[in-house]
Parts: C-alpha cells; structure tokens; sequence
C-alpha cells in the first residue's frame, strides 16, 4: 500500500484533532531556476488529522501519512463522477428530444446538486478520507 507523506507543523489542537501546516509547492517548486521563473509558487495549507495515542502540543513538527489510494478515490469523488454525471445527463437529455440549451442547464443543475450531496455528507467523508500523524524523530 503506497503511502502519501508530508510534514508540517501543528498550529491547533482541539480534542483527537490536529490542524496541521504544510507547505504544498506546485511541482516546479523545488527547481533550480525557480528564482526566474513565474509559474513556481508555495501555499500553506491547513490539514485536520487524527491524533494518535502520542502527545502533541502546538508548534511541534510532525509527519503526516495518508494513504494513496484515498487520493485517486478523493479525485474520482470530486472530479471525474461529477463529468461522468454530466455527460450521461446531457446525452439523455439530448437524446430525448430537448432543446440543446435546456439540456446543458440541466446537465449543469445535476452537476450542482451532486456537489450539494458532497456538501451534506461532508462529514462521513471526512471520517473516511483521514491523515494520521507520527512524531518527527527530530525538529526541522
């Protein structure tokens, strides 16, 4: 099983919760010539994830893992349903004789009630879709 691995620092800790920070750099980043380049850029990110039995306290550095498998279905949640929802309405919709601009409007309105369904089961995702922290071995 491939594991996803970053590490940063907890910012807030509130119950089994730790709100972790991270730095997600876009993937020219870390390049040589990123000084003169404009399309290589650095955003912090905060992560919640679930406390093992370890101690933490706030501003420790800690490792977050993830499996890698719980992205591809996160992308497949977020991404590629939602396409698949729209083309297979707009196809029906088109096939069935309606109007080509109705038919993007409702393909487009199935598209935004799927995303309110996400939104309302946000936190059974959340449950699923989890980072675990580890100690770092020592401090950056």
């Amino acid at each position: 099983m491939s594991v996803v691995e970053h590490v940063g620092q907890i910012v807030r800790i509130e119950g089994g919760r730790c709100f972790v920070r991270i730095e997600q750099f876009s993937a020219c980043a870390a390049c040589q010539v990123r000084s003169a380049c404009t399309a290589s850029d650095k955003k912090d990110k905060i992560v919640e994830a679930r406390a093992t039995a370890e101690h933490y306290e706030e501003g420790e550095f800690v490792r977050l893992l993830g499996q890698q498998s719980l992205g591809l279905k996160a992308v497949f949640y977020a991404y590629l349903l939602p396409l698949m929802l729209l083309c297979a309405m707009l196809c029906i919709m088109l096939f069935s004789g309606v109007e080509e601009a109705l038919a993007g409007a409702v393909s487009l309105l199935s598209v935004a009630i799927y995303y309110g369904i996400l939104y309302f089961l946000k936190d059974k995702f959340k449950k699923k879709f989890t980072f675990e922290l580890t100690k770092l071995k020592k401090e950056l």
